[in-house]
């Protein structure tokens, strides 16, 4: 079994924002991503819809923020909370 090796010399900050209500195939996506990726050392945080299923399954590592998405798809809220944060 090869180990994995640290690459980077300082860990990278990631965001994942998903407005899903729901679970199904991308919700699990960013979940294994955000967890495995926080395993690495990274500085990693997922942006929700309130009430979202996502933050039971993410790591108590992952950071959460809530995001007020306007509807099912639309691009403008994570790009405004970009500008924000």
């Amino acid at each position: 079994m090869v180990e994995n090796k640290k690459v980077l010399d300082k860990p990278l900050k990631i965001v994942q924002a998903i407005d899903a209500g729901g679970w199904g195939g991308a919700e699990k996506v960013v979940v294994m991503l955000a967890n495995g990726l926080t395993k690495a050392g990274h500085d990693v945080e997922v942006w929700v819809r309130k009430n979202s299923v996502l933050c039971q399954e993410l790591a108590p590592e992952v950071k959460v923020r809530v995001v007020p998405f306007l509807n099912d798809y639309e691009p403008f809220t994570p790009h405004a909370f970009c500008k924000s944060a």
